[in-house]
């Protein structure tokens, strides 16, 4: 399962220049805002609750966005993120339909979206 999780940032190449955006700060957003800051990206982190954003920035996130207190997280990770243009990496740990398109939505134009989460059955 780690290592599932460690493929997905090899193969992102990713580089200093880049920003990553990770949407959910369980324990697989958390792991994986981690590895992209030691991979020398720009990490944004958004996520719910003080404690697990306040674990993120310890963990490398450069910024942190709080989902529960901001109103839009597209324009925010934008504002963010190189130029205005989105992420070069947008990282979803959450399995929600809604939480996939605003991934997209994350990403810059070319850029890549990385599905982690996954949905309840049914």
């Amino acid at each position: 399962y780690s290592h599932s999780r460690f493929k997905s940032v090899e193969q992102s190449d990713i580089s200093s220049n880049d920003t990553v955006a990770v949407i959910g700060l369980g324990p697989i957003g958390l792991f994986l805002t981690h590895l992209y800051h030691l991979s020398g990206a720009k990490v944004i982190a958004c996520g719910r609750g003080k404690k697990r954003l306040e674990l993120a920035k310890i963990l490398g996130a450069n910024f942190t966005i709080d989902a529960g207190e901001i109103e839009n997280e597209i324009e925010e990770v934008k504002n963010l993120s190189n130029y205005g243009r989105g992420a070069d990496v947008v990282v979803e740990a959450v399995g929600k339909p809604d939480i996939w398109e605003m991934s997209v939505k994350m990403a810059r134009r070319g850029g890549l979206v990385i599905l982690f989460g996954g949905c309840p059955s049914g």
